[in-house]
């Protein structure tokens, strides 16, 4: 005990000279900035982090305005490592933006001018080592570098309170309380690493008792040790033999597995298939019994007729035995005529059925090409459709070389009118602006839905001047429509981007392209209005055309 106590204070007094003989030789300094930079990197040195085995580099963060500081640790930094960590400087500045968070800061050196707000700053950093340059009261000290002058020079001195280091989680080397601590500071230290020390010689007693043990159980357990390895030798060798049957196992599992993948995936496009063409069979199915009815209905009456046929003839052959063979063969001859009679009829009410059958496949064919071609909703032209036939004008406008135009027309805020009143009053909306424009048609001109409240028309013949005019009636009348659904009502605008179709143009994508730039400038400039894509965008208004 005692022999611990004199090896403690040993090193203690021969850390005390190291490091004083090391401050008077390394505190040889330009500045009294370097002095503060180079006592801040013994502090890093001397003192341990609670999350010191994390840390990768220390960031160190200079808050306030002190340039000659900042410069001189700037300088100072470079190829700079202390315990096998990086030094990373940035000055923290409130109006702008830190790259580090507030947690990944090691080091705050609090300048002059942010000394009065220190124990905030303290709060605001709860992980980071806060240093003041300059002197402040002992409740919220941690370290600070005080500046004082002796023999017409100024010089650098370090204080610090260990119990509040300590209270943050931090270790303090003896050589730094030494140098810069107080005797309680350094008392208070011994006693520490004097009950350390003893609480680990009497770890290493108690750890040498059980060597001694293991020692003992290892010498006895060593040859079943032995036997127990060449045990997992051969067993190791089997585990390898099983492990590259397992190998090949897995190999053909996995080939199996994408083989099976891939069938599954044919399965299913097979039973797609096979449901669509088992839908087909059941319509005709269907079609099929209907006709199947109607034919054993006819069939029963036919037979019918042939059984009040046939005693008829029994009841002609009783009563007329005595009549010759040629009248008999009458008979049978106006008889069969019947049949064929009745026959006859039986086909021609087929084929009436057939005709019917035909007439209802060509009413469902057009509707089927009027559902593939124009919108449920607005009865226009759909989008496919629209660009279909547009393109054959334009193939038209490419062999008579003569002009024409499109407009792309689009309902302004049409997004608040579904919010504000509702889908349906929304679809309302809709199908009167598709009314409005399908009746300002001409017969050769096309109108189209193109999608959302966005529908487009295309004037075949028609100059751009005459297109402005037709486009401003048409946003005029549009301005006009009310709109009412269960005693609501509203009003809406358009906006419309008007551009010219030429020879010159083989693509009605490109052109619809040029209509819809100039509708999104309208759109970007106040709205309900008509605009002509040129070379410029020109607004075209009510006033410009009268």
């Amino acid at each position: 005990m005692k022999l611990s106590t004199h090896l403690v204070k040993a090193i203690f007094f021969s850390w005390i000279f190291c490091f004083s003989v090391l401050a008077e030789e390394e505190t040889r300094v330009n500045t009294l900035d370097d002095a503060k930079v180079y006592y801040t990197l013994q502090i890093i040195k001397h003192i341990t982090w609670n999350n010191d085995e994390q840390l990768d580099s220390f960031v160190i963060g200079l808050l306030g305005k002190d340039q000659s500081l900042f410069d001189a640790f700037y300088s100072n930094k470079v190829d700079i490592s202390i315990r096998g960590k990086r030094l990373i400087f940035t000055q923290i500045d409130n109006e702008k933006k830190s790259p580090y968070s507030k947690k990944q800061f090691s080091v705050i050196i609090v300048a002059k001018n942010k000394l009065s707000s220190f124990e905030q700053i303290v709060n605001t950093y709860p992980e980071a080592l806060v240093i003041s340059d300059g002197r402040i009261d002992r409740d919220n000290l941690m370290v600070s570098m005080i500046t004082y002058t002796t023999h017409s020079s100024k010089q650098v001195r370090l204080e610090l309170n260990r119990e509040n280091l300590v209270k943050r989680g931090f270790k303090v080397s003896n050589k730094l309380l030494d140098f810069a601590g107080t005797k309680s500071d350094l008392s208070s230290q011994l006693e520490e690493n004097e009950i350390h020390l003893n609480s680990l010689h009497t770890q290493v007693k108690e750890k040498e008792k059980k060597l001694i043990n293991l020692n003992q159980s290892l010498k006895n357990k060593s040859q079943t040790l032995k036997l127990a390895q060449l045990t997992l030798k051969n067993k190791n060798k089997e585990i390898k033999k099983q492990e590259l049957k397992l190998n090949l196992l897995q190999n053909e599992r996995s080939k199996l597995f994408s083989d099976i993948n891939i069938n599954q995936q044919k399965v299913t496009l097979q039973t797609q298939l096979l449901e669509k063409k088992q839908k087909e069979i059941e319509q005709q199915n269907k079609k099929l019994i209907t006709l199947k009815n109607e034919i054993t209905i006819s069939e029963k009456t036919f037979q019918k007729q042939l059984i009040k046929l046939n005693e008829k003839n029994k009841m002609i052959i009783t009563n007329e035995e005595t009549i010759s063979s040629q009248r008999l063969l009458l008979y049978i001859a106006i008889g069969i005529t019947f049949i064929l009679i009745l026959i006859k009829i039986n086909i021609l009410r087929l084929s009436r059925i057939r005709k019917k059958a035909n007439d209802e496949l060509t009413s469902l064919n057009k509707q089927l090409y009027e559902m593939a071609t124009t919108d449920g909703m607005t009865k226009l032209y759909n989008r496919h459709h629209y660009i279909e036939s547009t393109q054959l004008q334009i193939a038209q406008i490419q062999r008579s070389k003569e002009v024409s135009a499109l407009l792309m027309i689009d309902i302004d805020h049409f997004k608040n009118v579904n919010d504000t009143y509702g889908h349906a009053m929304g679809d309302e909306a809709l199908i009167e602006v598709s009314k409005l424009l399908r009746d300002s048609l001409r017969e050769y001109d096309i109108v189209g839905r193109l999608g959302g409240e966005e529908f487009a028309m295309f004037l075949t013949h028609c100059e751009i001047n005459k297109a402005a005019e037709i486009a401003e009636r048409l946003r005029e009348k549009i301005s006009h429509l009310v709109i009412s659904l269960q005693d609501q009502r509203v009003y809406l605008t358009v906006s419309i981007g008007l551009t010219s179709v030429t020879s010159e143009d083989t693509d009605i994508k490109h052109v619809l392209q040029r209509a819809d730039k100039a509708l999104y400038f309208a759109k970007e400039h106040g709205r309900d209005q008509v605009i002509i894509y040129n070379d410029k965008l020109i607004t075209t208004t009510k006033k410009e055309l009268t």
